[in-house]
């Protein structure tokens, strides 16, 4: 008996989504496109900027002492966002800079390794920075520059608007 009151009260929680799926109530909707998930910066890249801080001050470690005190220095930056965002990218010269501060604190930078993930280390670099010339906000504005799985649900957009429209106008 249980089972059927079962099996009716999960009858009654059918819904049909705008791509015109069945679903039922109870353990929540798959949506009608997966997008994968990945970070704009492979795990390697992620691993060399935050284990070059054998203290573990923080969980940014070097990488954002460097960047703390590079934005002091550059303070200029802060006077135009919309360069920052378009145009401005972590020069050689600053690398530079970043590994010497690194070599100064007593850690060995493998070369090869660094080339390797050289992109990636931009880019973290560059979100520190944001950071630190405004807030955790003008970072996630950095970051999503980079975030595949935003571009790709973006791209989208349009077909959603068109399942919104059909769904209406039926």
């Amino acid at each position: 008996l249980q089972e059927n009151q079962d099996n009716a009260e999960i009858d009654s929680l059918k819904y049909t989504t705008f791509g015109g799926r069945l679903v039922y109530g109870g353990g929540g909707i798959n949506p009608d496109i997966t997008i994968k998930y990945s970070l704009p910066y492979d795990s390697a890249s992620y691993k060399l900027k935050t284990d070059l801080d054998p203290e573990r001050l923080s969980t940014r470690g070097l990488g954002f002492m460097f960047t703390n005190e590079y934005a002091e220095e550059k303070s200029e930056l802060r006077e135009d966002k919309e360069f920052f965002f378009k145009n401005y990218s972590i020069s050689d010269e600053t690398l530079e800079e970043y590994k010497s501060s690194l070599r100064k604190k007593g850690l060995e930078v493998d070369e090869e390794e660094f080339a390797l993930h050289i992109d990636d280390i931009k880019f973290m670099l560059k979100l520190e920075l944001a950071h630190q010339l405004w807030d955790r906000n003008v970072m996630w504005q950095v970051w999503v520059q980079r975030d595949t799985q935003l571009k790709e649900a973006i791209s989208h957009f349009d077909q959603a608007e068109q399942l919104l429209v059909d769904n209406y106008n039926n």
